[in-house]
């Protein structure tokens, strides 16, 4: 396994972000916040494979830190990990550079004025990432980001910087999953409206993943 906060640090400098390495090994680009480092489990070994959860940590302060875990499979425990890998670079990377460096790829994340309670705040929305069985792809409801749009206003945030994730999946011939967490919190109201949309119902396992960050203009 390589070390997993030096494979952060180096896809952050590919990115244009340099950090140095603290001895706690949190990553930071200018001495303080904000800092991230990554940490991985003890692999497990499943139905002739190996199980492997990478967790990717960002600190705003001492006492507020971003926290996004990535769970994968893999015939070897380093397959797991770079499947973990591939997953936090699609959906949640470059929602973190555009949010916390200014560094924006428009063809990785969206990033669209809100006006809630009469303030604007940045909306930095990353990829859907979409995971099945044998590769099948399965595309998200259509009526996902209509219900989406309608769900980030009754949000009611204090001027400070926010971060929801949604994770779906359709476990065949059982109940699906829907998560749906507000500053690393279970959020119940968005979990409605979202487990709402017209999810596909399919006889195999697909997921899909989408992390977001709501930043406060300072002008408001």
């Amino acid at each position: 396994m390589p070390d997993v906060t030096a494979t952060l640090q180096q896809i952050l400098t590919d990115h244009g972000v340099e950090t140095t390495r603290n001895p706690d090994g949190w990553l930071t680009s200018d001495g303080s916040y904000p800092a991230c480092r990554a940490t991985t489990d003890d692999p497990q070994f499943v139905n002739g494979g190996y199980k492997l959860r990478m967790d990717v940590e960002l600190a705003l302060s001492h006492d507020r830190v971003i926290v996004e875990s990535f769970s994968d499979f893999g015939e070897e425990p380093n397959t797991a990990f770079r499947s973990s890998l591939q997953n936090f670079c699609t959906g949640t990377l470059h929602v973190l550079l555009s949010a916390f460096w200014g560094i924006v790829d428009d063809s990785q994340v969206i990033v669209e004025q809100h006006k809630i309670d009469g303030k604007l705040w940045t909306l930095h929305l990353g990829n859907i990432v979409r995971k099945a069985t044998n590769g099948m792809d399965v595309p998200p409801p259509n009526d996902l980001m209509p219900i989406f749009d309608q769900v980030i206003p009754g949000l009611q945030p204090d001027r400070c910087v926010h971060w929801g994730r949604l994770f779906y999946a359709n476990m065949p011939n059982t109940n699906h999953i829907v998560e749906v967490l507000l500053d690393n919190q279970p959020s119940a109201v968005a979990r409605e409206r979202l487990a709402a949309a017209a999810w596909a119902i399919t006889d195999y396992f697909y997921s899909q993943r989408m992390f977001w960050v709501l930043t406060p203009n300072q002008s408001t």
